[in-house]
């Protein structure tokens, strides 16, 4: 990648890391939901950086991109674990951010969202 590209991704992960100060402070859930999924917008972005996309069948499909070095490739598989992990767990957060439906484990889950989210931040811009 181009050193020009990264400009937006660092003033975007900046942002992001001032963001994740303020968690700290009483968000309430939609605030809480949209600092998260911005968080993991952006890195799902970051993250496909470093791929090829194909139309087959009208379905993108997603290559590795040549020359990409061994230690990206062990971070990208961490990363990938970490959005499949998370996406089921942004979805149920923000339904409770959109109903105010308390369910009994929304707490945990609210917990498990920030620890991942945080570990995206710590990988910024793909390096760990």
């Amino acid at each position: 990648m181009r050193s020009y590209n990264r400009i937006p991704i660092f003033v975007c992960m900046m942002v992001m890391l001032f963001a994740c100060a303020t968690m700290n402070v009483n968000l309430t859930p939609k605030q809480g939901a949209a600092w998260m999924n911005n968080i993991y917008s952006a890195q799902y972005d970051e993250y496909l950086t470093w791929f090829d996309k194909t139309i087959v069948n009208d379905k993108p499909i997603y290559t590795l991109k040549a020359n990409v070095p061994e230690k990206q490739i062990e971070i990208l598989k961490v990363k990938k674990q970490i959005f499949s992990e998370l996406e089921p767990l942004l979805k149920e957060y923000s339904a409770y951010a959109a109903t105010g439906k308390k369910t009994p484990l929304i707490d945990q889950v609210s917990q498990k969202a920030i620890t991942l989210v945080q570990r995206l931040i710590d990988m910024e811009g793909g390096t760990e």
